[in-house]
């Protein structure tokens, strides 16, 4: 429900915004809502694979594995000190 929701609310957003170019029309002001027409900023194209770009246009990120640092403290094969289970329980709730 909230998915079809979410769809109609972008057909009409994006019905909206072909009427307000075609019609030429940037801004509406009407008394309980405004609406304004802005163009977004061009998307980049990356014609080549990211090893292939200067090093100055290129972010290097280091992210932890989880799966096997959690794996590794549940073995208790060695004491490390970089990192360890939390002791607090967090529950999730699903409602389908």
């Amino acid at each position: 429900m909230a998915k079809q929701a979410e769809n109609g609310a972008t057909r009409l957003r994006k019905y909206l915004v072909a009427q307000m170019l075609r019609s030429d029309v940037k801004k509406i002001d009407g008394t309980t809502v405004k609406i304004g027409l802005r163009k977004k900023q061009p998307q980049i194209l990356i014609n080549v694979p990211p090893e292939e770009l200067p090093a100055d246009y290129v972010k290097v990120t280091h992210k932890p594995d989880l799966t096997k640092i959690r794996a590794l403290l549940k073995s208790d094969a060695e004491e490390i000190s970089w990192a360890s289970l939390s002791e607090s329980q967090e529950y999730s709730v699903t409602i389908r």
